[in-house]
């Protein structure tokens, strides 16, 4: 049985391990977070505070680290390797809804393309079943995120970003891109969509819509940042709305690169643009860690769409976050 629960960080996804605790009977001692706005507060009646803080009131108490996005998914690993705590892996705070699988696991090493890869994928499983922030976890450089030096770089790219929040990642494309014939950027918040409208007024095509696995309007939680996605609860202070939202294949005529960061509706989004990858084989680079299944699920539904792909996985920060999975057409690699 859980007993004292120091949840690490008090956003959205902190706030729903707290209601799917407190409904097995444990209501956690504290949040902790280095956000010093939301130090002294209070939620549900449990107090947040400082880190070390909470380390100090509680010293035999288990953290769970309730944070996926950058720039947090770096922060909190270190913070967390340098004190003397215990910890638990979030999946075990949510009813099972986020869990590891020995067998997608098992697929997935045999699905990827070199021991890098794999490597990963051990990492990932590894730290799911028991996490153990002393253990190393070697990563690659985040100024490489999306587009890996193993990729080729077309001329006439026709690149696609999904999730594109203020324009970071196309701004990172326009770096690396001499020449290129179309960009188009897809950012479902309303906050997000201006910043990015006026970081690239030119030589971008824009949308304000999300991707999906269907053509209509969806349920969707702005919040001005990167935590924004489709859904109705589970984001305190985001602003309930509904967007527009498009499976690719309705939306798009080409394609060559595919990057999607959509806070882990990757899977639908996906499965709404076969007939796309099936067509034009478009380079993918698919966030794989807003659930810890996604490491696997991702690269076995791009095999079964498209089983030419060679499949790659790669990680921006230590485990488990920030892992993209590239699938990458034979001839656009680089040997």
């Amino acid at each position: 049985m859980l007993t004292q629960i120091v949840l690490f960080g008090a956003g959205g996804l902190g706030r729903k391990a707290l209601a799917h605790l407190q409904a097995r009977g444990i209501t956690p001692v504290a949040f902790a977070d280095c956000d010093k706005s939301k130090q002294g507060t209070e939620i549900e009646g449990i107090p947040v505070m400082r880190p070390g803080m909470a380390e100090y009131r509680f010293p035999d108490a288990c953290w769970v680290p309730t944070v996926l996005s950058l720039p947090a998914s770096q922060e909190v690993p270190e913070l967390l390797q340098r004190m003397p705590v215990r910890t638990l892996p979030l999946w075990t705070c949510l009813n099972g809804e986020y869990h590891v699988d020995r067998n997608g696991f098992a697929e997935v090493m045999e699905l990827v393309a070199d021991d890098i890869s794999r490597r990963v994928a051990q990492d990932q499983f590894d730290f799911y079943s028991a996490p153990d922030y002393e253990v190393p976890s070697p990563h690659e450089s985040m100024k490489d995120i999306y587009f890996p030096d193993f990729i080729s770089r077309l001329n006439n790219e026709c690149f696609v970003d999904c999730g594109a929040a203020d324009g970071d990642s196309v701004a990172q494309f326009l770096e690396r891109w001499a020449q290129y014939d179309d960009v188009l950027a897809v950012e479902p918040d309303l906050v997000n969509f201006e910043k990015l409208r006026l970081k690239h007024p030119k030589n971008v095509s824009t949308i304000n819509a999300a991707v999906g696995d269907w053509t209509g309007e969806v349920p969707f939680l702005s919040t001005g940042n990167y935590c924004s996605r489709i859904g109705t609860e589970g984001l305190p202070g985001a602003v309930q709305c509904r967007v527009q939202c498009y499976r690719l294949d309705d939306l798009l005529s080409d394609a060559s690169f595919i990057k999607m960061d959509i806070e882990g509706e990757e899977l639908k989004a996906i499965d709404g643009a076969q007939d796309t990858i099936q067509r034009h084989k478009p380079v993918l680079a698919i966030c794989g860690y807003h659930t810890p299944d996604h490491f696997w699920q991702v690269p076995k539904l791009i095999h079964e769409i498209e089983p030419s792909y060679k499949l790659f996985l790669r990680r921006y920060a230590p485990a488990p976050f920030e892992l993209i999975c590239y699938a990458v057409p034979e001839e656009r690699l680089v040997v």
